[in-house]
């Protein structure tokens, strides 16, 4: 009997041994999915940590390849150049591209200029997409410095004189001095006339009548005047003419001329004209008046500045265009 029940009993042990090792691998495997799957995400939220650190160090220590070159419109054009940041300031000449590494936070300021063009200044704030690139560019093209045509009409023996100054490129500001023999006793500057002196959004008062607009200028007591981006400070305002003070005689001329205006008008391929008054007594034919046109240029010296002339080892030098002479008899 005992014989039979163990031949009944030893299949269904052996099948629940078997059905134990079939769990306890199952278990096995379990677990080890699950270490791995550990270590899968222990490394994705290491290399997201390194990652992250590595960008707040570059972060914290950006710099980013800064090209920069000069132009006109004939191509590449030798200059000095100042690049002006929050952290630096870079000096140096500039003929062709260069490369210069600088930190990629900052915002910066190019100002390039030679004997033959006017100072220019652009200021370049970088990109994320440059920064992305490790890559960015500043391309200065500074105003040619124009050669002035100078036409006149009048004489000492008319008392009146005319000047029309024009330029196919660019003349900075510019500002007129004279000198004039014993027979010519005084050059007056006529006002300066423009058609429209006010901006009307600003500087005049707009009414109607009758729905037509029409429009009464506001003068200030500061006598400034504004025509087509061009100012001045008039002493008297009368006939749409702008009459100006005398400004003082620069330095490298004080032996040369007897009187200077600030005419502050820049010619951009435009025309200005200028007219004077002589007051006379017993002139003769060897009586002149000389006219110098001068202009004004700008360097950075920790602020842009404008200037007439500059100071090189008390020797005041004309920087910009070369004053140009008109002699008139």
């Amino acid at each position: 009997m005992l014989t039979g029940l163990r031949t009944t009993l030893l299949p269904i042990l052996i099948l629940a041994d078997v059905n134990m090792k079939n769990k306890k691998a199952q278990l096995t495997i379990v677990i080890i999915v699950i270490v791995i799957l550990a270590i899968i995400a222990s490394i994705i939220v290491a290399l997201s940590y390194m990652n992250k650190k590595i960008g707040e160090t570059k972060s914290e220590n950006s710099s980013i390849n800064l090209f920069i070159k000069a132009i006109d419109s004939n191509g590449l054009i030798k200059v000095n150049y100042t690049l002006v940041s929050n952290e630096s300031i870079i000096s140096g000449e500039l003929s062709d591209w260069i490369n210069l590494v600088v930190d990629s936070k900052s915002q910066y300021t190019l100002y390039c200029w030679n004997n033959e063009n006017y100072l220019i200044n652009i200021s370049k704030t970088i990109s994320n997409e440059e920064k992305t690139l490790n890559s960015t560019k500043i391309i200065c093209n500074p105003d040619k410095i124009g050669n002035l045509t100078i036409k006149t009409k009048g004489s000492i023996e008319s008392k009146f004189i005319e000047l029309e100054i024009s330029t196919n490129d660019t003349f900075k500001d510019i500002s007129i001095c004279e000198s004039h023999t014993i027979g010519i006793t005084k050059v007056n500057l006529i006002g300066l006339y423009c058609s429209y002196w006010n901006n009307v959004s600003h500087y005049e008062e707009r009414f109607y009548r009758n729905k037509t607009p029409y429009y009464v200028p506001i003068y200030y007591a500061d006598g400034l005047r504004f025509c087509n981006e061009w100012s001045l400070n008039c002493k008297k305002f009368e006939n749409s003419r702008c009459y100006i003070d005398e400004m003082e005689v620069p330095n490298r001329l004080k032996t040369k001329v007897d009187h200077c205006w600030d005419i502050k008008k820049t010619l951009n391929n435009s025309n200005l004209n200028i007219q004077f008054q002589l007051e006379t007594f017993n002139t003769n034919d060897k009586d002149k008046v000389i006219f110098y046109i001068i202009d004004k240029e700008s360097r950075y010296n920790g602020n842009l500045t404008k200037f007439i002339e500059i100071n090189i080892d008390n020797n005041y030098v004309d920087i910009g265009a070369i004053d140009k002479i008109v002699e008139i008899r």
